[in-house]
């Protein structure tokens, strides 16, 4: 694998030249700093963008230009990375090799009909489209609350990050989304070409990339992209004080989840050493948490933990029993403690590293593991693959000891299930 970065005037081209993939993707990413009050036209631009353009006037008619183009498909997507807001739209097709080397320019021109072509009269996206796609949106959104999980899951993140873009979720943002207009999507899609940063991600075996910068070049020509900002990725601080909520639902069982923060992380800590605590406390098959909670003491079918990052935190989830809430969190409490201690800890270390090992190996598999990789090197300083996998190698059970005394556990929230017997009828 080659990775090369080429900086043009209005957007960078980031090559990842791998022979893993039988086709190519190119993805298209603008970011800009987070703004709460773009999310909801960020989510429905992105559904208009792949529903119809101007020559390709239905979904199906799009469908079909990608079967002819050997299976070739634009998805889009949107979401916030740190403080920074994105919107991603991809292509995938084919390597024209497998082809023919036509398909270069004929795949980029679906790319281009869905950015810059869009189905668009009187400054309105096709109405009947954008109705379609709102009312999915707000349907699926309503329909939320009848998920425990991804209910629990954003009153937890209410809680434990307010005030930080990782706290944000559309849920909160029905209201709004019912009353946006159609003509306001538009100027954001014109303010979004205009005014974000772009990135542009080919991935594949590539043996011709000047062909792809022509044809990129060319689609991007008349782009009057003004993007000069400095953004900044990370989230360094996160003040939250302790607390413990708890919220009754008709489900059958509750939901918990616990987050913790830590005290004067280093950039090694942060990047390394959290990684294989994490790991041995939760992220593993045979953690301490599983083996405490489900296996010695049955009060789950599964316990896990994992990190969020930019703010850094860690966070503990489960679905218990209503009455096994009160012996669940003492175990947790005692497990946390468990950390601090080298036997216990020294137990999972070997497992723990031939797991974050494998999970280095994965990244040469996945598009999207590469896109998030590079992508973040555009803000922030990150090691290469290899120098990670030499430096997670190194940790030590004295690094995880030492981090283990950072920990504070801040939000205890419990959605609990209160579905007696006649309720479940």
């Amino acid at each position: 694998m080659e990775y090369k970065k080429i900086v043009k005037e209005k957007y960078n081209v980031h090559i990842i030249n791998t022979n893993r993939f039988k086709t190519v993707s190119l993805s298209v990413i603008f970011s800009n700093e987070f703004n709460k009050n773009d999310m909801p036209y960020l989510n429905l631009l992105t559904k208009n963008l792949i529903s119809s353009t101007k020559k390709y006037k239905t979904s199906s008619s799009l469908a079909i230009l990608g079967e002819e183009l050997y299976g070739s498909s634009v998805s889009a997507s949107f979401g916030v990375n740190g403080n920074i807001e994105r919107m991603m739209l991809s292509l995938e097709f084919l390597n024209p090799k497998y082809t023919e080397h036509s398909m270069i320019k004929e795949s980029i021109f679906f790319l281009n009909e869905c950015l810059f072509n869009p189905n668009v009269s009187n400054n309105c996206f096709d109405n009947n489209y954008y109705e379609i796609n709102k009312n999915n949106i707000i349907n699926g959104l309503k329909s939320i609350k009848d998920n425990p999980y991804s209910y629990a899951f954003i009153k937890y993140k209410n809680e434990m990050y307010k005030g930080t873009p990782i706290s944000y979720n559309l849920y909160n943002d029905i209201k709004k989304i019912e009353t946006i207009k159609n003509e306001d999507v538009y100027k954001f899609y014109l303010k979004l070409i205009k005014s974000f940063k772009i990135d542009i991600f080919l991935i594949g075996n590539i043996t011709n990339e000047n062909e792809y910068i022509k044809y990129l070049d060319k689609m991007f020509s008349k782009n009057e992209n003004n993007f000069n900002a400095k953004l900044n990725y990370e989230i360094n601080t996160l003040n939250v004080d302790k607390k413990t909520l708890k919220e009754k639902r008709k489900f059958s069982q509750s939901q918990l989840f616990i987050g913790y923060t830590f005290e004067d992380l280093t950039d090694y800590e942060k990047k390394y050493v959290l990684t294989f605590y994490n790991a041995i406390l939760g992220g593993i098959n045979n953690s301490l948490l599983f083996t405490e909670i489900r296996e010695n003491n049955s009060l789950c079918y599964s316990i896990d933990s994992f990190i969020t990052r930019e703010p850094y935190s860690l966070v503990i989830e489960t679905e218990i029993d209503k009455s096994n809430y009160d012996k669940g969190v003492k175990l947790i409490d005692e497990v946390i403690k468990k950390m601090k201690n080298k036997k216990d800890v020294e137990l999972l270390f070997n497992t723990a590293r031939e797991h974050i090992n494998t999970s280095l190996n994965n990244f040469y598999d996945s598009i999207i593991t590469m896109i998030e990789h590079y992508y973040k090197k555009e803000f922030c300083d990150t090691d290469d693959i290899e120098t990670r996998r030499e430096k997670f190698m190194n940790v030590s059970l004295e690094d995880i000891i030492k981090l283990s005394k950072k920990i504070h556990k801040k939000v205890t929230y419990l959605l609990e299930g209160d579905m007696n017997e006649k309720d479940s009828i």
